[in-house]
């Protein structure tokens, strides 16, 4: 999958080695690998009468915690 355009005109691709390891091409940072964190909640209601109702569900859902390698 293409994720960039580099500055030099490279196009930069991804694609899964592992479930939790990503391999981008060609590789664009000085280390040859590191992990990626990030927090997400998952929200069963689709629709909300109010920004207060969503905010309510939002503040009450629960956070979820993924990490996962980026690798040259």
């Amino acid at each position: 999958m293409e994720i960039s355009k580099s500055p030099d005109g490279d196009i930069n691709t991804v694609h899964y080695k592992s479930n939790k390891d990503i391999c981008v091409e060609p590789w664009p940072f000085k280390s040859s690998s590191f992990q990626v964190f990030y927090e997400y909640k998952i929200l069963e209601q689709l629709q909300f009468n109010s920004i207060e109702a969503f905010n309510e569900v939002c503040k009450t859902a629960k956070v979820e915690h993924e990490v996962f390698t980026l690798l040259k």
